[in-house]
């Protein structure tokens, strides 16, 4: 079996253990939790590639604008909020 299918499993017995009757609102409220937690998780995991590298000190000459940073966070929440079509 691998990690994932590990995780699976362990999962699905962790939900065994809710009461069988949670009503609709009972489910978002844990089913945000878990998307929470699973992200804070990522984000401890990878902070470089999810908000970008840290930032250095820069100084701006006259009429300069900072350098461009992009961000993975608009990203991140598409892939969680359905986002508009570029």
């Amino acid at each position: 079996m691998t990690a994932d299918e590990d995780f699976v499993q362990g999962l699905n017995k962790l939900l065994d253990q809710l009461p069988k009757r949670y009503s609709l609102k009972q489910w978002q409220h844990v089913f945000s939790q878990a998307i929470y937690t699973v992200g804070m998780r990522a984000l401890r995991s990878h902070p470089e590639i999810i908000v970008g590298p840290p930032r250095r000190e820069w100084q701006a000459g006259p009429g300069q604008s900072p350098p461009y940073r992009p961000s993975g966070i608009p990203g991140l929440v598409c892939l969680i909020v359905p986002c508009p079509p570029k």
